[in-house]
């Protein structure tokens, strides 16, 4: 599993790492390394997430009953979510999403919450990417001794 999370990480043209608009920190690097990774169990949430897929499902099905077609959106990291176990038949998709170190420790408290957002371009929310470069703009660089990351 920590090959196929690594391997999201993967950018084909490193020219496009630390470049672009919104980047936070300019430097000079050649790829994106996955420094840790953590399995958040929360059984209240995945039943709430169950239960909300299922009803996607449901709808899914009732929409192909009824003769109309839910085209299937493809993303680049398709062939590593369907390793993860990702249903692509509801359009679930893995996403990526760029954030300081000193913000980790709080993600993980309290998962992604828009309540905790700041205005980006398109207003509050939270911003998910499918390209690495993307998010890789909203990172700033940590170190070996970030207590967040130990």
């Amino acid at each position: 599993t920590l090959n196929i999370l690594a391997s999201l990480l993967h950018v084909p043209d490193p020219r496009h790492l630390g470049v672009g608009k919104d980047v936070r920190e300019r430097s000079k690097y050649k790829k994106l390394t996955l420094r840790g990774a953590w399995q958040i169990r929360a059984p209240t949430r995945e039943k709430r997430y169950s239960l909300e897929a299922d009803e996607i499902k449901s709808d899914m099905k009732m929409l192909r009953l009824l003769g109309r077609q839910v085209p299937l959106v493809p993303t680049i990291l398709d062939s590593q979510a369907a390793l993860l176990g990702v249903d692509a038949s509801t359009n679930e998709k893995i996403l990526l999403h760029g954030t300081k170190p000193e913000l980790l420790t709080s993600i993980l408290q309290t998962g992604l919450n828009e309540r905790y957002t700041s205005v980006g371009l398109f207003g509050l929310g939270l911003y998910l990417a499918e390209d690495p470069s993307k998010t890789d703009q909203y990172c700033t660089a940590d170190s070996p001794d970030d207590a967040a990351l130990k």
